[in-house]
């Protein structure tokens, strides 16, 4: 599965995995840091800086942030496609 297909699964409240990421019970991880979560109903994406990632994780992970970014935009392109449909 890729980080794309992983991304919709959260959204559509499915489980996924792909070699970094997961979605699990509307919540959202790369590696093992909870990125994003799904509260009735509401989309919340963790947007961690390179700091707060390296502080909760020891690690300075770029790959986290790259995951952060993809999650954003689709989610961004998701409001659009709900905002002409609507």
């Amino acid at each position: 599965m890729t980080n794309i297909q992983v991304i919709k699964n959260w959204i559509s409240g499915k489980s996924g995995q792909s070699g970094s990421m997961r979605s699990a019970d509307g919540k959202l991880f790369s590696y093992e840091l909870q990125i994003g979560d799904i509260e009735k109903g509401i989309f919340q994406v963790y947007d961690y800086d390179i700091n707060t990632i390296e502080k909760m994780t020891g690690y300075r992970s770029m790959t986290t942030r790259q995951h952060l970014g993809l999650v954003t935009r689709i989610l961004s392109n998701a409001q659009r496609i709900f905002e002409i449909q609507n």
